[in-house]
């Protein structure tokens, strides 16, 4: 099946070069996208453009490429990885040159600002590995078969020109501005960024935001005016229309204009979201018609989605293992094709019987973890999946829950280091650093801890970019973004979904990748945050706290049978009074719930001696040794486990 699943793979990514339209491929994991998509380029009628979502994975499609042989290709540079200023390798403006490029700035046209305005010695030196690597670009573009590089590059029309543009896997992040950014160094609230284009604009008769906003709602002669002004009166485009400064608290930004524009196009779209689409306008001031910008009304946060000039492409492909197709087009502002290499709903098969993939689930909750909040169950369920697989184990997780989980002693006697265990490395990833990485590939054991839930108003955002309100559906007590949360209403359900249950699934299909198919992967879950279709055996904790009852008569019975020699069984009244007496229960104990727990719950490790006893009572012995673990002795949450089934029994020291 798996070689059947790679070859419609490679057939749909070569069909779809010849498709009238923008195709979206939806592949398994393991089904060999990246291979096929660098290997369009070996025909000598195409030129492709791969793009990806970060470094690490640009050593795939290098890999793959060289070991094609004949596919010329080049890495596309950045000014982070490749200039000497930007990396502050020598006495360069370093400051300048990053907060010139948050800006909105390019990286070339910052080496090429001149020394006035930031000085950049790797460039005035005519040495800059960046502009170098440009240029060679540049010059040699038409004999290049392969270009690697990330999803943002798709705005440079030089790289998307005749190209096959390959996007592996959905990455809105590039294409999205935030108005403040919480990663900016930059003073870049709305109305800073918008302030300084009003004031170099003598013709639009407004003063600051609140102006732009009140003659949006009024509509009158100075809405119109300034309308006519973006339409009419200005022939530069709208990234021309701001000088940016390097200053550090000029808040000049290269979408200043383009926020103005918007402030006074937006429609109430419900759930508190202002929304601006107007493809006909953008047309006019001479920006991408499927620009869109929401504004929350409460906040005041602004979101720019600027999809990439896709139309220079020669074709555009899109590969994603589990994709929401209306997110793809709203991000890249095209209409896809929708291929599909296995239906969803037959994953489970694939997973099972082609990629010998277990997955055990050890939560009862989604465990979204919002601010690094860890459940207080982890260290259990931590402590016994190395107790049962009697070996450490790399992670999964969210990035507040890695933070909070380092500070406990337990992670990191449960985690697995890295090969060179001198710094004590544990091998433990957030969750957005493994998609679609190979990190894990060769791991046949791992654990999923959490969801990514990205909180209420990141799924009202994306949703409000696709033309959607929603809001959150809660049940139970408390409104807070954790396990009272039910979904959302209309498309943000989808997106919800989307963000949390398809990301669980997709970091599930990090580990064993490139393990020999007769080789089992496990994986445990520490959420329910799974897709309807992915197929999850649950597995029970149980310990005195949750079961009592149970546990005293595990104990009572393990403890006073498997240390005889030989074993000496015990009636049910026995162990009644075992379990009452060792754990001074006062009788609450009784003899049917003893017997229930006897034949209904621990039957199958059991062996009964029908009458043996005084007055012909039953004679019950442990015998399911195998079933016992001890626990590592510095978890101090139990000194063994015993497993029935799908529960594990925690007991207490003998």
């Amino acid at each position: 099946m798996l070689s059947e699943i790679r070859g419609k793979t490679t057939q749909l990514i070569q069909q779809s070069c010849d498709a009238e339209q923008p195709v979206l491929i939806e592949a398994p994991p393991a089904s060999g996208k990246t291979h096929s998509a660098v290997r369009l380029a070996q025909d000598s009628e195409r030129r492709v453009l791969y793009l990806a979502g970060r470094t690490d994975l640009y050593e795939q499609a290098i890999e793959e490429a060289q070991d094609a042989g004949d596919i010329y290709f080049q890495t596309i540079p950045s000014p982070y990885r490749d200039c000497k200023t930007f990396k502050n390798e020598n006495d360069g403006q370093t400051k300048k040159a990053r907060r010139m490029y948050e800006k909105g700035k390019t990286g070339r046209a910052i080496h090429y600002a001149g020394q006035d305005t930031v000085h950049m010695p790797c460039q005035t030196g005519g040495d800059c590995e960046y502009i170098r690597k440009l240029n060679a670009i540049e010059y040699n573009s038409g004999w290049i078969d392969l270009l690697i590089g990330n999803h943002q590059h798709a705005y440079s029309t030089d790289y998307l020109e005749g190209r096959v543009v390959v996007f592996d896997e959905f990455n809105i992040d590039p294409f999205v501005t935030q108005f403040p950014s919480s990663e900016s160094s930059i003073r870049d609230t709305p109305g800073k960024v918008v302030k300084p284009f009003i004031e170099s604009v003598d013709e639009l008769p407004f003063d600051d935001l609140t102006d732009l906003i009140e003659a949006r709602v009024r509509e009158g002669k100075d809405w119109e005016r300034a309308m006519r002004w973006f339409i009419v009166e200005t022939d530069e485009s709208m990234e021309e229309l701001v000088d940016i400064s390097p200053a550090q608290y000029d808040t000049t930004h290269r979408k200043s204009a383009l926020i103005a524009c918007s402030l006074l196009r937006m429609e109430d779209l419900g759930s508190g979201i202002e929304f601006a689409h107007a493809p006909e306008l953008w047309r006019q001031i001479g920006v991408n018609e499927n620009l869109r910008c929401i504004r929350d009304r409460n906040s005041g946060e602004m979101t720019v989605l600027e999809p990439p000039p896709l139309d220079e492409a020669e074709q555009v492909i899109g590969m994603d293992a589990l994709p929401v197709k209306r997110l793809w087009e709203t991000a890249l502002g095209c209409e896809f094709t929708h291929e599909c290499v296995r239906p969803r709903e037959e994953l489970d098969e694939y997973l099972e019987d082609v990629l010998n993939l277990e997955i055990k689930q050890v939560a009862n909750g989604a465990n979204h973890y919002s601010s690094g909040n860890i459940s207080s169950k982890d260290k259990q369920r931590f402590v016994v999946i190395r107790a049962l697989e009697e070996q450490r184990y790399p992670v999964i997780t969210r990035k507040q829950a890695l933070s909070a989980y380092k500070s406990r002693n337990w992670f990191k006697n449960c985690v697995e280091h890295a090969d060179d265990d001198a710094d004590k490395i544990l091998r433990a990833r957030q969750y957005a650093k493994v998609l679609s990485s190979n990190v894990f590939g060769e791991d046949s054991l791992g654990l999923v801890s959490g969801s990514p839930f990205p909180g209420d108003d990141v799924v009202k955002r994306w949703a409000a970019l696709c033309g959607e309100p929603t809001e959150p559906i809660r049940s139970g007590e408390g409104q807070s973004t954790g396990e009272s949360l039910a979904g959302f209403e209309g498309f943000g359900d989808k997106i919800y979904r989307h963000l949390t249950h398809n990301q669980v699934a997709q970091a599930i299909f990090r580990f064993g990748r490139d393990i020999p198919r007769d080789r089992k992967t496990t994986v445990y879950v520490n959420t329910t945050a799974l897709p309807d279709w992915l197929p999850a055996a649950p597995l029970w904790i149980n310990d005195l706290q949750r079961t009592p009852k149970r546990t005293h008569v595990l104990e009572a019975l393990i403890n006073a049978t498997v240390q005889q020699e030989p074993p000496e069984g015990m009636t049910a009244k026995q162990l009644r009074q075992e379990a009452s007496d060792r754990f001074n229960d006062d009788g609450d104990i009784t003899r049917e719930r003893v017997r229930q727990i006897l034949q209904e719950e621990v039957k199958e490790c059991l062996r009964v001696e029908e009458s043996a006893a005084k007055y012909g009572a039953d004679l019950f012995f442990w015998e399911a040794d195998e079933r016992i673990k001890p626990l590592p002795e510095e978890t101090a949450i139990a000194d063994r486990l015993v497993k029935i089934g799908p529960t594990i029994h925690l007991l207490r020291p003998r």
